[in-house]
Parts: structure tokens; C-alpha cells; sequence
């Protein structure tokens, strides 16, 4: 394929290394990487002792889904002289298809401002809605008006485990790279809001976090949170001890509207923060996980890169306009979605069942008539 990189290095440097580091320093225990031994990896093996190319391998299995991922185009200030010119910005998978409309699944955090479209694989650019986001994970669910297109199904299981091979479609079907599973799925946090207290586990009989301190003009000092208040939730996901409070405001991103379930004295309240930032972010880690990377091998970084409630890891140096795709194992199966691209060969996808737990929700929230045919 013209124009695409060799994904042989990538492969080779795994198989001489046995093994990736984490981009969230990963247990050691993690970093040791056995390859997959199924008899598609030793197809694998063969065919490259044979001289050939892994883009001869993954592009059977990548075209398949052309007709079924989208690119989401916008407009952007690009090069040394930053000049505007219209680019992919992300891809978008069909989930749901009616007569007259269809749904789409992508990457939220690139859905920026108006003029964006929505390119199918015809060449066809047409005007989208958005019709609901999900945070934890970065999606979000489009509409167009195009109907009866073919559905992409993220209802396969299939466990990542740390040596699978996987492959990742890029824009048009084409073969956005080979790699491995080098760290398991598990909550990406860093370079989320900032809530702005300190707090400890509360006591019993409930379990929650207490607020010991809350910093003057921070979210929570704006959104009315008052030392010695439990919080029991943010959004729908349980605060248990600090720590989980922790955990879970760094899963969403600066200036992030957030529902904080607290108990005060003997009644519960609701309150709503407008999350900050910072550069030393107390509650969840490093900004420089959030906000584009600089131009590489491949061209830059996802805008964002971290506070995912789970993740996989692959070392596949994926485009971050490939982000929003299907990611396949060697059957061809669809096994995940890309989210994240964070480094030069770290990735990060979703695993299909965590995508179809959420995209359960956001279709929950679209208005299709009962009666109109599929």
C-alpha cells in the first residue's frame, strides 16, 4: 500500500524486546508480552519468514468494513504556516440503521465545532447531529440522514489478553496497522477536571468520601461542597472511599458539568460542578495526558488521551484520525474501537463489550419512531 507504513519494525522490535512498557507505568508484572499462538499467528510468522507484509495480511480483513466506518471531516490549522485545510479528524462506525437515518459511534472529544461531516465510503459528505456523549469513554452517538446502510456489531466478546495480535481498520478500509495487546484493559486516569478538596474514607454505617478541605474558588467551592460532606456519586458511578472519588473525577475532563451525590448531615443532596484544572492536578494526575501531542512518526496524538473508565493497550502506531474504528483480531472478528492514539506505538482501544455497554445507553437516547423498518 502506498503511502502507509511498514508495520514489519513494530512487530519485530516486540517479538526481539518480548515485551512494551505501559504509558502509565504498568506493574512489571505487565510488561512481559507472550506473543499469541494461535494458527493465525503462525500464519503470521510464516508469511513474514516468507518476505512478505503485514499490510498484505490485514487488508483482507480491513476491507471488509469500508462500508460500514465513516470519517468524520472537519477543518483545521495545519503545517508551518498554518493554513486551513479540511481533514479526518476521526472515523465513526455504523451501530444502528433505518430507512431514512443512521447511527453512528466516534470519538467524542473531536467533535468541535460546525462544518463537520460525516464522509461515507462513497465519497458522500452529509451534515450530522450529535445525539448524546458519553465521557468515561470518549463517544458519542451521531445521526445522519442516510438510511439503510450495514451495521457494525461490537457483540462479540473476546477476552484482550496481553500477546494478542490485533489489527485496526483505518479510513476507507484500508489497513491502519498490525500490532500487539501489550497491557490489559483497566481505568486510564490522568489529565482529568479538578474537583478541589481534600477527603478521606467516611466512616461508617455508608461508605463514601468526606471532604476535610475544599480549595477556595475551586469546583467544589463554587458548586456549594462543604468540608465534612460525604460523597456518595458522581454521575451514576459510586463513590465507596476517596480513593474511588479519586478515580472517578479523573475520568472526566476539564470544564466537565459533573453530578455530585452528597450526604449532608442526615438528608442526601444533589450538587453540579463545573470541573477545573491544573497543572498539579491533586485528584487525578498529570494535564499533559489531555490536549493534542506534537506532530511524529505518523502525525500527532489524540486531542485526548486518558481518563477512560477502561482501556486496552496496544503497541499498533495507529493514526490518531484512525481513532474512532473497529479493532480486529485475526479472524477478523470485531473485537474493540480505537480511542486513543498516546505515543508513537501506544494505543488504546475500548474492548466491545465495554463499547456496548455504552452505546446501550446512548441508543437509548435517540428518538426513532416504533414503527419505522430496519
Amino acid at each position: 500500500m502506498k503511502g502507509r507504513p511498514s508495520f514489519l519494525p513494530v512487530l519485530v522490535a516486540v517479538v526481539a524486546l518480548g515485551g512494551v512498557l505501559s504509558a502509565q507505568e504498568a506493574p512489571a508484572k505487565e510488561q512481559t508480552v507472550k506473543l499469541e499462538k494461535s494458527s493465525a499467528a503462525r500464519r503470521i510468522e510464516g508469511h513474514l519468514g516468507r518476505g512478505g507484509s503485514l499490510d498484505e495480511l490485514a487488508e483482507p480483513l480491513t476491507r471488509r468494513f469500508a462500508g460500514q466506518v465513516a470519517e468524520i471531516r472537519a477543518e483545521r490549522m495545519l503545517g508551518r504556516r498554518r493554513s486551513r485545510r479540511v481533514v479526518t479528524v476521526a472515523l465513526a462506525c455504523v451501530v444502528e440503521s433505518f430507512r431514512d437515518r443512521s447511527y453512528l459511534v466516534t470519538k467524542a472529544s473531536e467533535l468541535d465545532g460546525e462544518g463537520q461531516v460525516c464522509r461515507l465510503s462513497g465519497r458522500e459528505d452529509l451534515p450530522f447531529k450529535v445525539v448524546a456523549t458519553d465521557l468515561p469513554s470518549d463517544l458519542a452517538l451521531i445521526e445522519i440522514a442516510k438510511g439503510d446502510l450495514p451495521k457494525l456489531d461490537f457483540r462479540q466478546s473476546t477476552r484482550l489478553d496481553t500477546g494478542r495480535f490485533v489489527v485496526s481498520v483505518g479510513a476507507a478500509g484500508a489497513a491502519g496497522g498490525v500490532g500487539v495487546v501489550s497491557v490489559p484493559s483497566r481505568p486510564i486516569s490522568g489529565g482529568g477536571g479538578l474537583l478541589g478538596i481534600n477527603g478521606e474514607d467516611a466512616k461508617a454505617p455508608k461508605p463514601g468520601a468526606r471532604v476535610t478541605r475544599v480549595a477556595k474558588d475551586s469546583a467544589a467551592d463554587k458548586a456549594g461542597i462543604k468540608v465534612g460532606d460525604v460523597i456518595l456519586r458522581i454521575e451514576d458511578r459510586a463513590v465507596t472511599d476517596f480513593e474511588t472519588l479519586r478515580r472517578n473525577i479523573g475520568l472526566y475532563p476539564p470544564n466537565s458539568s459533573v453530578e455530585v451525590v452528597l450526604r449532608r448531615g442526615e438528608s442526601e443532596q444533589r450538587l453540579r460542578a463545573i470541573l477545573g484544572s491544573s497543572e498539579d492536578d491533586e485528584v487525578s494526575g498529570s494535564a499533559s495526558l489531555w490536549g493534542r501531542g506534537s506532530e511524529m512518526a505518523g502525525g500527532p496524538t489524540s486531542r485526548r488521551k486518558a481518563g477512560f473508565a477502561r482501556a486496552v493497550q496496544h503497541d499498533t502506531a495507529i493514526r490518531s484520525s484512525d481513532c474512532g474504528g473497529p479493532l480486529l483480531d485475526l479472524q477478523g472478528r470485531v473485537i474493540g474501537l480505537n480511542i486513543a492514539r498516546v505515543g508513537r506505538t501506544q494505543s488504546l482501544a475500548l474492548a466491545s463489550e465495554d463499547v456496548n455497554e455504552v452505546l446501550f445507553r446512548l441508543l437509548a437516547r435517540r428518538s426513532t419512531p416504533a414503527t419505522e423498518g430496519r
